[in-house]
């Protein structure tokens, strides 16, 4: 209990949340409000779509990670240090774009103009992120490695509110160039917190050129010990999760829901259960270690989707919805939390950046992958069977947690007996 309450007494906490709030408002914004003011402009949504590309600099951030681990900015970094340097830089750059955009009236001739800074501003958002959780491994131990997790969950759920709902509320009200201005304010907010919030400014330094660096980023990562069954546990533990996720959605309309209804258990009481699941998940990675915390949030996250199969049979009733959605965002949100937690605690200091973007985007395009297929197997199994399934596909990551856990204390008694 000692250690559970340094998330509202350590200061690092506090910084984590506030820096954390930064990283979420640029998403909403590629997600929500840029199209919210197209359609507002009547741009044709065919063309509109096409702003989903400005969000895949996420999936893609392993690409330049290296970089961000790498380059210093001139004076800042001396400064800032290397995290934070780059991460007032970004916001800044994202804050210039969004005054200019505020300034354009949207048309089909101005869009290619608006989608290249938009996809800009993906890519500055992005690499916020990867200073960002750089600097969040940096800050924090091991073991507190999943509540720290959770903060950032928290805080990056607040900040695409602030651009999100209430970016989208302004501009019916107020306007979109008001709208559009505010939230540059906003960055340049973003960007003095991350002058005059002091985090450690030890700058590692670098033995050889970049393209060196980098091999030894990827040699520090895959030397380890049975690192085929980490990545395989990486890349497998959230995808029955995500495959529910994913076709919710359509579960929800299909099972006799309204839109209303939806937005009412999905978007409050959902989110509400992830942020307290996260939560729980790091305090159940602090008490019980890190391959055991993994299992029981995975086991707990496994089980929950089973709970779709008595939603599905219960004719539109409100109380059922609201019991299995809440549980199941429950412990999505614990499984989220441990898996970034055991993330974070894989990834050495020195090349944080670089590996915990390599390790986070290999879950992601896996699971995203994967999930594309949800509709077919829906449409082959029905909904039941493909719950069942969902459940069934989270038992090879537990399995891997399991042997995992086998060798690493069988590697300790080993090391033990060497060493009498």
């Amino acid at each position: 209990m000692k250690k559970l309450s340094l998330i509202f007494t350590d200061v690092r906490f506090s910084k984590i949340f506030i820096l954390g709030i930064i990283s979420g408002m640029p998403f909403a914004i590629l997600y929500t409000t840029l199209i919210a003011w197209l359609n507002h402009y009547e741009i044709n949504f065919a063309t509109v779509t096409i702003l989903a590309t400005a969000r895949m600099p996420y999936s893609m951030k392993f690409l330049w990670s290296p970089a961000i681990d790498y380059f210093h900015i001139p004076i800042l970094t001396k400064h800032l240090g290397r995290r934070r340097s780059w991460m007032f830089l970004t916001s800044v750059g994202i804050a210039s774009i969004l005054y200019y955009l505020s300034f354009l009236t949207p048309s089909e001739s101005v869009f290619n103009r608006i989608l290249i800074l938009s996809i800009i501003i993906g890519f500055l958002a992005a690499s916020y992120d990867i200073a960002y959780d750089a600097l969040r491994i940096e800050m924090i131990e091991p073991e507190m490695q999943a509540l720290g997790v959770a903060h950032a969950t928290l805080a990056y759920r607040l900040g695409l509110i602030l651009t999100g709902a209430c970016a989208i509320s302004a501009g019916q009200l107020q306007g979109w160039k008001f709208t559009f201005q505010i939230m540059s304010w906003l960055f340049i907010l973003g960007a003095c917190l991350c002058l005059v919030i002091q985090t450690s400014l030890e700058t590692i330094k670098h033995d050889g050129g970049f393209f060196l660096e980098t091999a030894k980023s990827f040699q520090d990562l895959f030397k380890r010990k049975h690192i085929i069954l980490i990545l395989s546990t990486v890349i497998l533990y959230k995808l029955g999760d995500a495959m529910l996720a994913f076709s919710g959605m359509k579960f929800y309309v299909v099972a006799g829901f309204t839109l209303v209804q939806i937005g009412l258990v999905v978007k409050t009481f959902g989110l509400i259960a992830t942020i307290i699941g996260s939560y729980v998940g790091g305090m159940i990675m602090m008490r019980y270690g890190t391959l055991r915390g993994l299992m029981i949030c995975g086991t707990a996250q496994m089980v929950t989707n089973l709970g779709y199969i008595w939603l599905n049979h219960a004719h539109g009733d409100m109380r059922v919805f609201l019991i299995t959605n809440i549980c199941e965002n429950f412990t999505g949100g614990m499984g989220a939390g441990a898996l970034s937690g055991y993330i974070s605690i894989l990834c050495s200091v020195k090349f944080a950046a670089n590996q915990f973007a390599l390790l986070s985007s290999c879950s992601a395009f896996m699971n995203s992958f994967l999930t594309s297929f949800t509709g077919t197997l829906v449409k082959i199994m029905g909904w039941d069977t493909f719950f069942v399934f969902t459940a069934a596909v989270s038992m090879p990551a537990l399995g891997l947690i399991y042997i995992l856990n086998k060798k690493i204390q069988t590697d300790q008694i080993e090391e033990n007996n060497s060493g009498k």
